[in-house]
């Protein structure tokens, strides 16, 4: 059911691209981007308050605040717009 929702999505991009003629596609490794509440179906142990990494609220709110400034300012050093395809990977 996921894919065939992005599959969706991914199609209306697409049809909106054709009248543009520049766009930005982007791919973001955001490397272990974990939140704090334990889901016993991921391996997180390690990102829990009282885990190895010891992965607090404020570290998780500030990893997102940087994902976030990186992706605003890919799209204002080229085209003056956000990404309109963006994907990430390493996300529990």
């Amino acid at each position: 059911m996921k894919i065939i929702i992005f599959i969706s999505i991914l199609f209306f991009y697409c049809i909106k691209l054709e009248a543009q003629t520049d766009f930005i596609v982007m791919f973001y490794n955001v490397e272990n981007l974990f939140d704090t509440i334990d889901d016993p179906n991921t391996k997180d142990e390690q990102f829990l308050p009282d885990g190895e990494y010891q992965w607090t609220s404020n570290k998780y709110e500030e990893k997102l605040q940087n994902i976030a400034s990186a992706i605003k300012h890919i799209g204002e050093k080229t085209t003056k717009t956000a990404p309109v395809i963006l994907g990430l990977s390493e996300i529990e």
